[in-house]
Formats: C-alpha cells, structure tokens, sequence
C-alpha cells in the first residue's frame, strides 16, 4: 500500500517483518544475487525474504536460507534488526547468523525468484562495500553486527 506524508510516498506494509541469514561455511561466507528492479541491478544479497503471516523471524530465515540457497542450518544467532530505508517504508529486517551447516538439499526458487548462490571470503565483501560496489543495507548491517558479536574475525 503506498501513501502519502507532506507530499512525499511512503510504503505501509501490513506485514513489514522480513529475515536474512549471514551464513559463514566452509571459510566463506554466502550471499545471493539477484536482479533488483528498482534499483536497476543485479545486487549481492543476504538470503533472506519477508516473513510469512504468523511466522516467528528465526523461523523465516530457516525457510529462506533452506529455500534460497538449499542449506540447511543448526543454530542461529540473533544479530538485531534494521530499517532497510525508513524515510520511505516500514520495512524491518531480522538478522541472523550461523556457521552451524547440518545439510544441503536443492534450493527451492519462489516463481518469481531467479537468483544465484555465491560463496566469498570475507574479505572480498568487505572490500566492494568500502569501495560502495555492493550497497546492500541488510549485507553491511549484518557483516558489522556479527564482527561486534565475535562471530566473524
């Protein structure tokens, strides 16, 4: 639904919750691409996507991260959560990590979804955020997150 504040759009969601999954496995941490309409680009993403109706956070990242990437987690660390863009919508991201990888199984695509999966060294992803290649707000919120938490070097 979108509506208007002193001119300006904004997005209301009903259901704003959404959860993505900071997967550090086998020395490399794991992030989806995917095409991004509005912003014209295919854009490095955590895996992750909105929360179903009635469905806890922790749960919604298990289902996207199983469904996104075909792995399937042990225990996962609440990182927090972040405003993707709150000057435009009330969207919020939960934030997960693990490093506790108990199966892979095929990914399982929405029909809308056309994604790839790709595995970096941290420090790769570091580096094209600094040089503002990679923009994603959940990536970066996420990769300090758990560097504060002492899960990642």
């Amino acid at each position: 639904m979108t509506a208007t504040i002193h001119d300006d759009p904004y997005i209301y969601d009903p259901h704003p919750h959404a959860a993505g999954v900071l997967v550090y496995y086998q020395s490399r941490i794991i992030l989806v691409r995917q095409y991004r309409e509005p912003v014209d680009a295919s854009v490095y993403e955590l895996p992750a996507g909105g929360c179903e109706t009635g469905e806890a956070p922790e749960d919604g990242a298990r289902r996207e991260l199983r469904e996104e990437t075909g792995l399937i987690c042990g225990t996962l660390h609440p990182l927090g959560a972040v405003y993707s863009d709150p000057c435009v919508s009330n969207h919020v991201a939960h934030l997960f990590f693990t490093n506790d990888i108990i199966d892979e199984t095929q990914p399982q695509f929405d029909d809308d979804e056309q994604l790839t999966v790709h595995r970096f060294e941290p420090q790769i992803i570091l580096d094209a955020i600094k040089n503002g290649e990679w923009k994603s707000a959940e990536l970066g919120h996420a990769l300090l997150l758990a560097k504060l938490n002492g899960f990642l070097d």
